[in-house]
């Protein structure tokens, strides 16, 4: 995501209904997010649709090394040359 510019990246709702397809425009060339305000109180966040994408990927990416690493403290894990082992046993050399 692009670095934000907190003054060019909030917006009062209002200013999203009147302008919303330039807006989108604008996310999509910018790629950095917009935060929607109502009565001058963050309401809202909008994303490129890429970005939203890239955001979800590197999150489940995440999940999945935040949940491996609790199995291997929950197991001790397994060591590298027995993970070779047990390859080349079910798969061959």
């Amino acid at each position: 995501m692009a670095k934000s510019k907190a003054r060019e990246d909030t917006a009062p709702l209002s200013e999203f209904r009147a302008h919303a397809a330039a807006v989108i425009r604008q996310l999509k060339k910018t790629r950095r997010r917009l935060i929607l305000t109502q009565r001058g109180s963050h309401s809202a966040v909008l994303l490129d649709v890429r970005e939203y994408q890239r955001l979800m990927e590197e999150r489940e990416l995440v999940q999945e090394l935040l949940t491996a690493d609790r199995e291997v403290e929950r197991t001790g894990g397994v060591g590298h040359d027995t993970v070779v082992a047990e390859m080349r046993r079910k798969y061959g050399s």
